[in-house]
């Protein structure tokens, strides 16, 4: 469910309307026409490349709790994206340039963002918690800040977009050009913080600050390949400088596909989704139990009523077939095979008078 589809979250929707085998997707916006005429663009978009994905839109109003709760428990979704703000991030970046100046100058560059994107978020939070439902939250709203002032209060959402993951595509880039590899061949292991973000990517500064960086390329780690590290992200912007500001949301919106993709519909999410689900039913089985269960009201009596329908041995041996899949995904070298068998091993169990694998 995407949550506001304006700038961000207008090309998110893009983006995922192109991908194949995409599930139902449910847009909501407070801008009714808007949102009707977005949506409409984006599958009318899609159904050049041959797709038809399943979108609907659902008018909302973040200001209203109780009705955005209501909306939520009917339309339970998997993953919320939270795409809203009072005001985005790069207006103030609009204003004069003495003005934008004296704003950082001044260290006031919280004060212009952060009370903008809590508004609305806190209030989705709210209705997400009174509605009782299990799902994730992807929260693009300033999460470097908005994710912890919530979880002060027991809102937080799942998790952020991630500004450090803007920074992983520059590193990558930079290490195949300097070592002449292919980019698909590197991956980054790093831990940081926005500071590291917005230096290393536009002045190719701030080596000095705490982080912790690997590239490798294949299984190998060259990261003492690519020398001193202050001289390594001096080269980012050289080799992946981008446009910025608002010209930029098309990475950012990539981003934020890429942690959606990981909540939701990568492989080894699924299978241990799959296997925490088939765990709960087995907890409601007993109305002892049941309590432990960690959802609202409404969602046990799903549990319970789905509970009914499974028997006790499909069950146990449906965790034993997710937890081997779980145990074999990193290693296995195809993955989506590994997933096929294991489904197809869960649905053979029932199978009366038949050879199970």
């Amino acid at each position: 469910m995407l949550v506001g589809i304006g700038e961000l979250g207008g090309i998110l929707l893009e983006f995922l309307c192109r991908i194949p085998g995409i599930d139902r997707i449910v847009t909501a916006d407070r801008n009714e026409d808007w949102g009707f005429r977005k949506t409409n663009s984006a599958v009318l978009g899609a159904s050049y490349m041959g797709l038809y994905p399943d979108i609907k839109f659902q008018p909302i109003d973040l200001l209203d709790v109780e009705q955005t709760a209501e909306t939520l428990k009917k339309i339970n979704p998997t993953i919320i994206y939270n795409g809203t703000t009072l005001q985005s991030w790069w207006v103030v970046n609009e204003l004069p340039p003495e003005v934008n100046t004296q704003l950082y100058r001044n260290r006031c560059g919280l004060g212009p963002w952060e009370s903008m994107h809590l508004a609305l978020s806190s209030r989705l939070m709210k209705a997400v918690k009174m509605a009782g439902i299990d799902t994730y939250v992807v929260n693009t709203s300033f999460p470097d800040v908005t994710n912890p002032s919530l979880a002060r209060i027991g809102l937080a959402p799942t998790v952020g977009i991630g500004n450090m993951d803007l920074t992983i595509p520059y590193i990558r880039k930079t290490a195949a050009e300097m070592l002449k590899v292919p980019l698909s061949n590197v991956t980054v292991e790093m831990i940081a913080h926005h500071f590291h973000c917005y230096y290393w990517c536009r002045a190719g500064s701030g080596a000095e600050a705490p982080h912790h960086l690997r590239v490798f390329v294949g299984k190998e780690d060259v990261t003492d390949l690519l020398g001193a590290r202050p001289e390594f992200v001096a080269e980012l912007p050289k080799h992946a400088m981008r446009p910025g500001g608002r010209h930029g949301q098309y990475l950012v919106a990539a981003s934020s596909l890429n942690n959606i993709m990981a909540k939701g519909f990568e492989g080894h999410h699924f299978i241990n989704g799959l296997a925490s689900h088939f765990r709960d039913l087995l907890v409601a089985k007993d109305a002892a139990t049941i309590e432990l269960l960690e959802v609202g009201d409404a969602a046990k009596k799903q549990y319970l009523e789905q509970s009914k329908k499974a028997d006790l041995r499909f069950l146990m041996r449906s965790i034993d077939l997710a937890n081997e899949c779980d145990l074999n995904y990193k290693a296995s070298k195809n993955r989506r095979l590994l997933l096929e068998l294991s489904l197809m091993k869960i649905a053979s169990i029932t199978f009366d008078g038949k050879k199970k694998i």
